[in-house]
């Protein structure tokens, strides 16, 4: 086996007899169906009720998921083995580009479900902030590569969490009692994020529980 890359990799070599192998090829590809049919029905729930409220915060959350759901499939290789595999150079800027496009509807979505103008101003200011930095990344890419933007990128995305965590909890306070079930959902997310990055920067040891942690989270 020969792998090359340009930057340090995570290989975990498996050795299976031919049925083993099938096996776990075909757990694999359940697993990714479940994961992502899942992702499919929670938009297809969200634009049914934006249809039904017209609350636009539906669609900002649609927005969010599209672009999660880009990053899981950069993630798993979905996107490599499709497409991304015959523009090399593409393939390895896509992991920069996928994740500054997940910010961007995270703090759309945080802004206006939060009601950050009216209950926490300065909250809106850090959010928006912490956006147009991750944006800086993107030339970034084109100097340093993914060897640094994609770290930065990774502790922007914890600092966008604990910061919305931290925001839900003044909101509440203040009176947004909607912002109860965003601080629920954003600690979830935000530790399993917190597995991932750890593990990113061989913190924890590279198990299943915690590569997969964002998407667990």
């Amino acid at each position: 086996v020969e792998i090359h890359g340009a930057e340090s990799l995570m290989v975990r070599p498996l050795i299976f007899a031919d049925e083993n192998f099938l096996q776990s090829a075909r757990k694999g590809v359940l697993g990714m169906g479940l994961y992502l049919g899942l992702f499919i029905a929670l938009g297809l729930y969200n634009l049914m009720a934006w249809w039904v409220t017209h609350d636009r915060n539906f669609l900002r959350y649609i927005l969010f998921m599209i672009g999660n759901t880009l990053v899981q499939l950069n993630l798993f290789g979905v996107l490599h083995g499709l497409w991304l595999y015959r523009y090399p150079a593409f393939m390895e800027f896509s992991r920069t580009l996928f994740l500054v496009l997940l910010f961007c509807p995270f703090v759309h979505f945080s802004n206006h479900f939060l009601q950050l103008k009216h209950y926490f101003p300065l909250g809106l200011k850090l959010f928006n902030g912490l956006f147009w930095v991750s944006l800086a990344l993107i030339p970034m890419y084109f100097i340093w590569g993914n060897r640094l933007t994609i770290y930065l990128e990774s502790i922007i995305g914890l600092l966008l969490c604990i910061l919305g965590i931290s925001f839900a909890a003044v909101c509440w306070a203040r009176g947004l009692r909607a912002a109860r079930f965003y601080l629920l959902a954003q600690a979830f997310f935000l530790a399993g994020g917190a597995l991932f990055v750890l593990c990113s920067f061989n913190v924890l040891p590279p198990n299943d529980f915690n590569l997969y942690g964002f998407q667990l989270g």
